[in-house]
């Protein structure tokens, strides 16, 4: 899956698009038939324009940009306008913990490709994947007795930011998971990936609120799972519609 980003920037370098990178979006408008975004760099403001916009952001930063057009679309008391409250603060966060390892012991594979957790288990971990066990390309990459293993912290609903585990919390997460022994000294690397506002619920007066400013704004689309619901194909199948949505409109 981690090529699905590589393939979305070839695709838009092949249409002609143009990527920027390291530019905080901190501003977005709508005038004259164009939208405009601003944002700011190291070496300062920088403005884009195009008739079209696509908001593919999390809900927190999503509303964020969309509060100025939503205010006089939404109901007082919504979650839309009440931002501050805990029924209204954005999902909860995701910690992905990726071990590299030298364990041959893991070479048989103890768990399949990976396991679930369910609440309230003895375990910080919400799930485990054996990433060299399920990609064989990984495999094929690695010497002899090395694997991948790949730990997801925080759950949705979690009312805190998730702390992330120390590299011993997360191999005693897995030894206890895949059922052998491990010890943090057979970690070649590990990588923190964290994924802030990533289980934020489709709320049901989020989504009417934002279907209603994408039918009142010309050339908005707006995606994500705090719109879709969380899961790729929910994703997925409601970007492909907003985006086609405004070519069919013509807008």
């Amino acid at each position: 899956m981690h090529r699905l980003v590589e393939a979305l920037a070839d695709a838009v370098r092949d249409a002609g698009g143009e990527l920027r990178f390291g530019i905080h979006v901190d501003g977005l408008e709508h005038d004259g038939g164009l939208w405009r975004v601003t944002g700011t760099t190291g070496a300062g403001a920088v403005t884009a324009e195009a008739p079209r916009v696509v908001v593919a952001l999390p809900r927190t930063p999503a509303l964020g940009l969309l509060t100025p057009f939503l205010e006089d679309l939404s109901e007082p008391g919504s979650p839309l306008r009440d931002r501050g409250s805990d029924t209204a603060r954005g999902g909860s966060d995701v910690r992905l913990i990726t071990l590299v390892l030298r364990a041959p012991v893991l070479d048989i594979a103890p768990r399949g490709t990976g396991v679930l957790v369910a609440p309230g288990a003895d375990v910080r971990a919400k799930g485990l994947t054996h990433a060299s066990a399920k990609w064989p390309w990984l495999r094929a990459q690695l010497p002899d007795g090395v694997h991948v293993v790949r730990l997801s912290y925080g759950r949705a609903g979690d009312p805190e930011p998730t702390v992330p585990p120390t590299v011993d919390e997360a191999v005693a997460d897995a030894s206890r998971l895949l059922g052998v022994p491990l010890d943090p000294s057979q970690v070649l690397d590990h990588l923190d990936t964290h994924w802030p506002d990533a289980l934020a619920p489709a709320r049901p007066a989020d989504r009417a609120t934002a279907d209603d400013a994408v039918h009142r704004l010309p050339g908005l689309a707006v995606v994500g799972a705090w719109v879709a619901g969380t899961g790729l194909a929910a994703v997925v199948e409601q970007a492909r519609a907003a985006v086609d949505g405004t070519r069919a409109a013509g807008r």
